[in-house]
């Protein structure tokens, strides 16, 4: 299980990989030890990424995730950001290797 500690709200949280529909992986955030949601971690976007690549969204109400995903080993520091309408997205190398969850 990848866990790591989000300094904004002070709290463990553990990551479930999954993949969105245009195959990008997908990272959600849930509280360790109640299994809550607590955020998503990665955001779908129209332009493609690498294989291994995350399009973090450390935006908005979500600053300091990239910094607390690279100190706790997840991402490599972002290469590259994909503007959108309204934010720039950081794209990031995993620097682990994801246990998709099985989906059903």
């Amino acid at each position: 299980m990848t866990k790591f500690y989000y300094s904004k709200d002070n709290v463990e949280l553990y990551i479930e990989f999954h993949h969105y529909e245009n195959g990008q992986i997908a990272m959600i955030a849930f509280q360790t030890g109640s299994d809550e949601l607590w955020l998503d971690v990665t955001v779908a976007i129209p332009s493609p990424v690498f294989t291994g690549d995350v399009a973090i969204k450390g935006y908005g109400d979500q600053e300091g995730l990239v910094k607390d995903l690279i100190d706790a080993g997840i991402i490599l520091p972002p290469w590259r950001d994909v503007q959108t309408e309204f934010v720039k997205i950081p794209i990031a190398t995993l620097s682990i290797t994801p246990e998709f969850k099985k989906e059903g």
